[in-house]
């Protein structure tokens, strides 16, 4: 569980106080190699958590081991968005 938030009644991360996750805009992601492949589905693990106070994500949602880079601030769904047009621009020929 991402600290700071609970899991509502429907699933869904949410801060604790109010307000969605989802509208959360992430600051840094994590870019060690070995972090660049998403966790398992039913991993118990959270792609998103702190650095330096402010939200990050870590594709395999690991503890340890990151290498963070500053990124333009985007939500969880635009984050995802792009590493799904990241995997799909690195699977087609060049």
């Amino acid at each position: 569980m991402v600290d700071g938030c609970e899991e509502n009644p429907y699933g869904e991360l949410a801060f604790r106080g109010g307000g969605s996750l989802m509208a959360a805009l992430i600051q840094y992601r994590c870019m060690a190699p070995a972090h660049q492949r998403p966790a398992d589905p039913g991993a118990p693990t959270s792609p998103v958590t702190y650095h330096d106070g402010k939200w990050a994500y870590c594709p395999l949602g690991n503890h340890e081991g990151h290498s963070w880079a500053a990124i333009e601030p985007a939500s969880l769904d635009e984050i995802k968005q792009g590493l799904r047009s990241e995997a799909r621009a690195s699977e087609s020929p060049a």
